[in-house]
């Protein structure tokens, strides 16, 4: 895998999205400086391009402008890039992974069409398509407007895997289409570029790991930015803290951790064959503690629980979930069987980035798949199984009107975490939850979706509206005529505000991760006012704070393996730490790797140390 094309193709493929949407946004009359209304009629939208009259959606602009209106100009040309980059990532390593029948990214022939444009009538996603649908690619292909056609193929097979990837692909409808990157099967262009950088080796493979580094790639430039502004004393914005923090982790290292925390827990409470060290090149065999793990005998393989809660694009996840098909192989469970409990039950992670979300949770599933087989998308698509890889979700967007509501009908669960969870994006997964019942949260849930429902069967602005009872009491709530209330998105919202919820506040047994480096001189002031109030002792360097936080997530008698700065060994400032790891931890291993652990840091500044500690809990 040439490091270096991978590299030349993300920053060149995000200039060239970056502009592709900006060429969008002005077709629909949006710039850095005003938008101009499109003419409309009853449910369609009117755009002239190219000479003619095109429609669009009133519904896929409208959800455009009010993401315009949420993330600003800037952040939404970031976004929309960054979205079609994971997609068309994505579309590729399936393709040359067999994954995917059709030829989306590769051409016909010795032409830079892609197959897909003159071979379109036998996708699986074809029979599917209205029969308005099937005309108007018909005569596209006629009229020879292939770009046209080329995104309408597309979306098309984007709608269909949103079936099996809903954190991926879009669902059919979604105003990302009006977005679509076009031009981009010219000679040089985007299409090319991404055939070059993401294809098998001399060996016929094309390892997981790609799609990690493309994301650390694609970031690169924007890194620099961020660290410029740095030098001119400018903060880390919340938006920005990806960039700024992500770092794509050596394999060997990845490899320590997990080894030496999952692999020792299987070998000390699962009785797993002693064999299975030999698939583990930096398993460190030592001394076990005087100490007996509490109730080792009853701990089934199905309960692990292994947590990344700074998981970028998923690296550390999927060698867990190698080591976990290892573990569940010697312990004699079937394969199919093994992929489905391990994404359902063992593999857990955060971050605090959509996009690195995504590929973290795609990543993952392109393992499954590798493991379970051809019948594994169908799997999905039938049975929908629930990963526990989330991208973190704010509440910023509860109306005062669900929240009035909540309040009403004492819904202290749906509270607890619309309060948390505001500009939850800033903290990530140093927030703390406090008294959280996930199951009483599921249950208020219910009681809420009866609220809406009752709602939704009367005017929904009518002043003062009559609810639901509560506790034979007739709650009301005021109505704002002049707010747009869009319950069903709202409810959504909170639901996976729940999962996430259950997320934060449960136990691990294996926390495994590379933390984000940021010193206090970087953090925004509320970022800062919050690690100083909840973390003053790890407060000078975000990845101490997460050192802190990570031992909070992990249960009593269980491992947390990370990579940090060597610092906290050494400064006055972090003496506090010290003392806590000492009276409260046992350091299984620790390896002092010092500079140029990481490839893609220059110098002897950056000094690192990676460790196994068991949480004793002793105070």
């Amino acid at each position: 895998m040439d490091k270096n094309v991978l590299k030349r193709f993300a920053i060149e493929a995000r200039n060239i999205l970056r502009e592709s949407v900006k060429s969008r946004l002005i077709l629909f009359g949006i710039s850095g400086k005003k938008i101009e209304t499109p003419k409309s009629a009853g449910e369609k939208i009117y755009i002239e391009a190219n000479g003619g009259i095109k429609e669009y959606p009133k519904k896929q602009y409208n959800a455009l402008i009010k993401e315009l209106d949420r993330v600003g100009y800037e952040q939404l040309i970031e976004e929309m890039a960054y979205t079609w980059f994971n997609r068309f990532v994505a579309l590729r390593y399936m393709e040359e992974k067999g994954y995917i029948r059709e030829k989306i990214t590769t051409p016909s022939g010795d032409r830079y069409d892609p197959e897909i444009v003159d071979e379109y009538r036998d996708a699986s996603f074809y029979d599917n398509i209205s029969e308005e649908g099937k005309k108007e690619l018909a005569i596209l292909r006629e009229e020879d407007k292939l770009e046209e056609l080329y995104a309408k193929l597309v979306i098309y097979k984007c709608n269909e895997l949103y079936k099996v990837f809903p954190f991926m692909f879009e669902e059919l409808g979604d105003y990302t289409e009006l977005l679509f990157p076009s031009p981009v099967m010219q000679k040089d262009g985007f299409l090319a570029l991404l055939r070059e950088a993401v294809q098998k080796d001399e060996n016929n493979e094309l390892p997981i790991e790609v799609i990690g580094w493309l994301y650390q790639f694609y970031n690169s430039e924007k890194k620099d930015e961020v660290f410029a502004g740095l030098k001119k004393n400018k903060k880390i914005s919340k938006d920005n803290i990806p960039a700024a923090t992500q770092l794509f982790t050596p394999d060997w290292i990845v490899r320590y951790m997990v080894e030496n925390s999952l692999g020792k827990l299987a070998l000390e409470e699962l009785n797993v064959d002693e064999s299975i060290k030999s698939n583990w090149k930096y398993y460190i065999d030592a001394e076990n503690s005087e100490e007996r793990i509490e109730n080792s005998e009853n701990l089934k393989i199905e309960e692990i629980k292994v947590f990344d809660p700074a998981m970028g694009s998923g690296h550390i996840l999927v060698y867990a979930f190698d080591v976990l098909v290892q573990i569940y192989e010697k312990l004699g469970w079937d394969d199919k069987e093994a992929v489905e409990s391990i994404l359902e039950n063992n593999l857990y992670g955060l971050e605090i980035d959509d996009r690195a979300g995504q590929l973290a949770s795609f990543a993952v599933m392109m393992k499954a798949r590798e493991r379970y087989g051809r019948r594994f998308f169908r799997v999905l698509e039938k049975r929908s199984l629930k990963l526990n890889t989330l991208a973190i979700k704010e509440s910023n967007g509860i109306s005062a009107n669900t929240r009035e509501l909540l309040q009403n009908n004492k819904l202290k669960n749906l509270i607890n975490i619309a309060e948390t969870f505001e500009d939850a994006k800033e903290y990530g997964s140093i927030l703390k939850i406090e008294n959280f019942d996930y199951e009483a949260a599921k249950q208020e849930l219910e009681k809420l979706a009866e609220a809406y429902k009752s709602i939704g069967q009367i005017s929904l602005f009518g002043g003062q509206d009559k609810l639901f009872e509560s506790e034979g009491t007739q709650k009301t709530l005021k109505i704002d005529r002049t707010l747009k209330w869009d319950f069903h998105e709202e409810y959504r919202l909170l639901k996976t505000l729940v999962e996430q919820g259950k997320t934060f506040s449960q136990k691990y047994d294996v926390v495994v991760t590379n933390p984000p480096y940021m010193g206090s001189k970087g953090m925004s002031p509320a970022l800062s006012k919050f690690v100083k109030k909840e973390y003053p002792d790890t407060k000078s360097d975000l990845f101490a704070v997460f050192m802190e936080k990570c031992g909070e997530y992990t249960a009593k008698n269980r491992y947390t393996a990370m990579i940090t700065m060597h610092s906290w060994m050494f400064l006055s400032s972090f003496e506090k730490l010290r003392t806590n790891i000492i009276d409260t931890k046992e350091i299984n291993s620790l390896v002092h790797l010092g500079t140029r652990a990481f490839e893609d840091i220059g110098g002897e500044v950056v000094q690192t140390v990676t460790w196994v500690m068991r949480n004793t809990s002793l105070i």
